[in-house]
């Protein structure tokens, strides 16, 4: 089964932000499967948004991973694909509803990157079990990094969706957003504790930046990047976000890029945290 690939990706790189094409919307809310001894559910929500929950266990806390999803109802089977964190590949896999009204997909075989599946070889069922499109209470999210929502800041989870925001934007217009609201993602350029700024080196279109300026002395500031490098003579975007160690009123450095290693490097008085 590949559906634990779903839960637990170890790429290289972001995701683009997708959009949903379909007007059939019966795949939204909450489906469950278990085959094999694999039990998951996976929840559809209406803002391109698919959250994978892990099963119940006794005496361990539920946890879900957020992924984007894309589907295409037009060709038969309909399509599906799911952007992973820290790929720019999505997995490609295909799914119907049965005559019972159950869902049919494809896991099997699927990675990203790999061709769509031409037709259903073990496809799993899945069962709707509600129509909630929301996480069931007392669920935890889980970031990229393997940590609960609940225990990352705001502000790194701002400068991280600026990040991704950034990616997809550069993705459709070939080029960077140098202007906060473009991005459309309803984050201030100010709130209580922060001021954040997106920041593009004159003349340089391959990299931006976004900074976030503590307005309290106790609090660390973060530098978000964003490149743009070639890699097997396709142009990727790579990200990764940098945290001061130590206050201080002065600007840092801006991360930079490895043209060998293709990894970002944060200045001496930061530490990489994505």
């Amino acid at each position: 089964m590949i559906a634990p690939n779903f839960v637990i990706p170890s790429y290289a790189q972001t995701t683009p932000t997708p959009g949903v094409t379909n007007p059939d919307q019966k795949y939204l809310g909450s489906w469950e499967m278990n085959q094999g001894g694999i039990s998951l559910t996976f929840i559809f929500a209406p803002d391109d948004k698919l959250y994978i929950v892990s099963p119940l266990v006794p005496n361990t806390p539920r946890t879900a991973t957020e992924l984007r999803y894309k589907i295409s109802s037009a060709p038969k089977p309909m399509h599906l694909d799911v952007f992973l964190p820290r790929t720019n590949k999505p997995v490609q896999t295909i799914f119907e509803y049965t005559a019972d009204g159950k869902m049919r997909m494809q896991l099997e075989g699927t990675n990203p990157g790999t061709p769509r599946p031409p037709q259903f070889k073990n496809g799993t069922i899945f069962t709707k079990s509600s129509d909630a499109t929301t996480l069931p209470e007392g669920v935890e999210l889980i970031s990229d990094s393997g940590s609960t929502t609940k225990e990352v800041p705001k502000a790194q989870m701002y400068v991280t969706t600026i990040n991704r925001a950034q990616q997809a934007y550069f993705l459709e217009k070939s080029k960077f957003s140098i202007n906060l609201k473009d991005l459309e993602l309803g984050i201030p350029s100010n709130d209580a504790e922060y001021t954040y700024q997106i920041q593009q080196p004159s003349g340089s279109q391959a990299r931006v930046f976004v900074t976030a300026t503590p307005k309290k002395p106790e609090l660390p500031s973060y530098t978000g990047a964003v490149f743009v490098a070639n890699v097997n003579g396709e142009a990727i975007t790579i990200s990764g976000i940098c945290q001061r160690t130590k206050p201080t009123n002065k600007q840092s450095a801006m991360p930079i890029l490895s043209l060998t290693t293709n990894k970002i490097t944060c200045p001496a008085d930061s530490t990489s945290i994505e």
